[in-house]
């Protein structure tokens, strides 16, 4: 049954957003560039509409969504042509879709609690911002998560949980990634291979490292060997350059400076996060939304420069409506950066600016009066967020990169070649052939170097120091960079009408989707306990013992749910509250407390829990009803932790808390305490 739920939900989900790519008429271009522009213009707007008061569940509007959506399909469900044509956005949409099937755990690694976190906050439909579920008391008004209210949106509409709405969420962004890539190559590039090629190597590729990936990491044929690679890929230069286990390998990347080799912290850890490895991982995570507003924006920046001259008086007025809303639209995407992933905001206003600058450099108008009005729209659309955010969020001046903390050279080169290569093909072509593509080419290969001077000279100084002094401005702006510059070199180079420009911009692109190696091969071999659970929990649920907590939380009344704290982050802390749709007492700690400029409170309050699971506090009774508690966990992760503490916890919490037991096993009792 769970099977025909998903296959019907995922049905469901799909004929919508079919629907959304035949609302815009030709004028637009295509499917795929409205279908984005749609989804980015609808989220955006029940983002602003939100913040002045919530609407709730929206679980009554889909019967009325689907019927609209099969009127506007009506002529199109039985077309295999109109199938063929959404081919770019399900294929990666599939992709997706698999990796987030056969592993769709939203457990203790990486970010995935964090990401269900924020999912769970605009679950309930509140006004925004809502009610802070890892912080009582507080909004969660401190970070940049409107994907994840899109997300949440998904699972309101559908009545689904949490959970699901993450991982559908997540498949619906990468189709749309996959849709957008496509919508700007089929500007320049004719062959229906070549754009494949470009979507595959953008979508599913690794960096300049996936190639060498092989040869540097040797190990035998299991899981865990495909599992380095694929780590190796993002967090190589101070982190896997100095495990590297061939001796050519270690002398050319493992040489540092000697100041560095001194200093107690180390190599500096400078990743850059592709797509594919995100569909790896599993995380729903602020760059994702970055890659989807720089795709939206080169795909409306290759309609607008591709766009065909006008036949008459009535086509010309017809162009000019549809380049108005896309400019619009463009101008809007710089603004949308600040609540999708702040620190791509200036990446996104060069973009913008560096297209304007090129219009003007051909002799065209730039339409600053589009793109300045599509950015005030965006700047009123946000402003009740941003009247939240803008007083809660941490200052990160900008400042220059000390020259200890420089990108070692060798590991550089490495990573960027591909993205080298693709400039100098494209300024060696400029010298030979003047056509608007190659042209544009040069053009944008100037701008990628200059982001590349502007990412090595300068950082965001966030609290992380040390060997992590750079670690996320290098994170957020390479990561969006590779992609981006990836996707429009090759394309520009392959709409040639030589031969061989098309078949050297290949080599790049061949090498970066030597990532899929190590991919296919975790997807092969890395066990599948989990498959098809959708929601995110069943890493809980395998072991009857969370299972029962997990059911019994799920169906009693709302209420603060106290889970034991092992460390800062990267716990099993506020699972159960998450995946039960309850507030939790404690999220993340070091986490909260970084987004929220450090306050004492926070982290007294987490180490305070500690001690209550350690049966230190006598008055824990009296503490946990000061403040809202309603209900005290005690599970595996708790009896693991402290077995001795239960009967000591038990007394200290009888005269306010009932013991509700609701599993044993072993000898050991586990359950809930809950308020009387």
């Amino acid at each position: 049954m769970s099977l025909i739920f998903t296959a019907l939900t995922v049905l469901l989900l799909l004929v919508h957003l079919a629907a959304l790519g035949q609302l815009g008429g030709e004028r637009w271009s295509d499917r795929h560039l409205v279908r984005g522009a749609l989804v980015f213009t609808l989220v955006l707007c029940c983002f602003f509409v939100e913040h002045l008061f919530g609407l709730g569940s929206l679980r009554w509007l889909w019967p009325f969504t689907l019927a609209g959506s099969l009127f506007v399909l009506r002529r199109k469900i039985a077309d295999e042509a109109f199938w063929r044509g959404e081919l770019p956005f399900l294929l990666p949409f599939a992709w997706a879709f698999v990796w987030r099937f056969l592993f769709p755990n939203l457990d203790v690694t990486a970010e995935h609690l964090t990401d269900l976190y924020f999912v769970r906050n605009y679950m309930d439909g509140a006004t925004l911002p809502p009610p802070d579920q890892w912080l009582p008391g507080f909004r969660f008004d401190v970070y940049y998560a409107l994907m994840h209210y899109a997300a949440a949106l998904i699972g309101r509409l559908f009545h689904l949980s949490a959970g699901w709405s993450m991982n559908l969420g997540f498949c619906v962004l990468i189709g749309l990634l996959g849709s957008l890539v496509w919508s700007m190559a089929s500007r320049w590039v004719a062959s229906t291979g070549w754009r494949s090629l470009i979507v595959a190597a953008t979508v599913a590729g690794g960096n300049g490292l996936a190639p060498l990936l092989l040869v540097l990491f040797k190990g035998p044929f299991v899981v865990g060997t495909a599992v380095t690679r694929l780590w190796a890929n993002t967090r190589f230069t101070g982190v896997f350059d100095q495990n590297i286990n061939v001796e050519w390998g270690r002398r050319l990347f493992g040489s540092v400076s000697p100041d560095l080799l001194q200093q107690p912290w180390g190599p500096r850890d400078l990743p850059l996060e592709n797509i594919g490895y995100f569909i790896y991982l599993g995380d729903y995570h602020p760059p994702l939304a970055g890659f989807l507003l720089l795709f939206l924006a080169l795909a409306i920046i290759a309609r607008l420069e591709t766009g065909a001259p006008p036949q008459n008086r009535e086509d010309a007025h017809g162009e000019h409506n549809a380049c108005g809303k896309l400019l619009l639209l463009l101008g809007a995407s710089v603004p949308a950066a600040i609540a999708l992933n702040s620190w791509v905001f200036p990446l996104q206003g060069l973009l913008v600016l560096g297209w304007a600058g090129w219009r003007l450099t051909q002799g065209k108008p730039a339409q600053f009066g589009w793109l300045i009005g599509g950015g005030l729209i965006g700047l009123a659309l946000l402003y009740p967020f941003m009247s939240h955010f803008a007083l809660t969020s941490l200052a990160v001046p900008l400042r220059p990169v000390p020259s200890i903390d420089h990108t070692p050279l060798a590991q550089w080169v490495a990573i960027w070649w591909p993205i080298l290569w693709l400039m100098l093909l494209c300024w060696i072509r400029r010298f030979g052939e003047d056509t608007p593509s190659a042209r544009l080419g040069a053009w944008a290969a100037l701008g990628v170097l200059l982001l590349l001077v502007i990412s090595e000279t300068v950082y965001m100084d966030d609290p992380s120091g040390d060997r992590y002094n750079r670690f996320n401005t290098v994170l957020k702006w390479w990561s969006w960079l590779f992609p981006g510059a990836l996707a429009l070199l090759a394309t520009l180079l392959i709409s040639a009408e030589r031969r061989a420009w098309r078949w050297l911009a290949a080599v790049p692109l061949i090498g970066v989707l030597c990532y899929t190696l190590p991919q296919l091969q975790y997807l092969v071999q890395q066990p599948k306990p989990h498959a098809g659970k959708l929601g995110g929990e069943a890493w809980l649920t395998s072991d009857p013992v969370n299972r029962r907590i997990l059911e019994y939380l799920r169906v009693a009344p709302r209420g603060l749910v106290v889970e034991g704290i092992d460390g800062g982050a990267y716990m099993a802390t506020s699972a159960f509250a998450l995946h039960a749709a309850q507030p939790a007492f404690n999220g993340w700690p070091s986490h909260v407390a970084q987004w929220h400029g450090e306050p004492q409170h926070i982290l007294i309050d987490a180490e305070t829990v500690r001690r209550i699971y350690r049966g230190e506090l006598p008055n824990a009774a009296e503490w946990l009803m000061a403040r809202g508690a309603r209900y005290v966990v005690w599970s595996r992760f708790e009896q693991n932790r402290n077995p001795g503490a239960f009967a000591q916890l038990q007394q200290q919490l009888a005269p306010s808390y009932v013991w509700r037991p609701l599993s044993d096993a072993d000898g050991v009792a586990y359950g809930v305490w809950e308020r009387r």
